[in-house]
């Protein structure tokens, strides 16, 4: 039995009603969940900047109290080292710690290259190799020990004592700390702090 035109027509019309709701309700449902994801960035946004303050005052409260307390490290290292200087021994073992003085290794620097390759080649004072020839510093300290100055064009830094300390942990021992400085005399300055990993030796 075929369906009168009006009828289709009522039906077609049915039909098309039904899709521009659900099309409007669906708009209306991609709108609230675009509005959500909106918010749910701006909270997103507001603890990274909380996490950043507090991540910012606790590096602060950290530099400040550990620089407090290296220059404290630093005042008594200092008189550890003036206390073994003052004996005859290169090494004291204490309770809680190690003392030690050391005679660090002579520095030398080539300062003009051209002033030094004029007695290098006769003293023997370079390195050859395949493609190229460089200053022997072994062999340039060897000169230096053997003449008592440095040759032509090199910068000599005599060995000085370097003092050092280890202290034993709550492990025996097996957890130090090593701190090693070349020469100082007097007290320390104000700005000396626990980063510097080495305490100044005198020559």
């Amino acid at each position: 039995m075929t369906r009168p035109e009006w009828f289709q027509d009522l039906l077609d019309k049915a039909e098309a009603d039904e899709r521009e709701r659900k099309e409007k309700w669906d708009r209306i449902k991609a709108d609230q969940a675009l509005g959500a994801i909106a918010v749910l960035e701006k909270r997103i946004d507001e603890i990274n900047q909380l996490a950043d303050d507090e991540t910012r005052l606790i590096n602060d409260y950290r530099s400040t109290q550990t620089e407090r307390l290296n220059r404290q490290i630093s005042w008594l290292s200092w008189n550890l080292e003036q206390f073994i200087r003052s004996t005859d021994q290169r090494t004291i073992e204490l309770v809680r710690g190690v003392l030690k003085l050391r005679l660090g290794r002579p520095k030398v620097s080539v300062v003009d290259l051209e002033a030094f390759k004029k007695v290098a080649e006769r003293e023997g004072l370079m390195r050859t190799k395949p493609s190229e020839s460089e200053p022997d510093i072994g062999a340039i300290q060897a000169y230096c020990k053997r003449f008592g100055y440095p040759p032509l064009g090199v910068s000599f830094t005599p060995a000085v004592v370097n003092f050092s300390f280890s202290t034993k942990g709550e492990s025996n021992g097996e957890d130090e700390r090593n701190k090693t400085k070349a020469g100082s005399n007097g007290n320390p300055s104000e700005s000396e702090t626990a980063q510097e990993q080495t305490l100044s030796g005198q020559k």
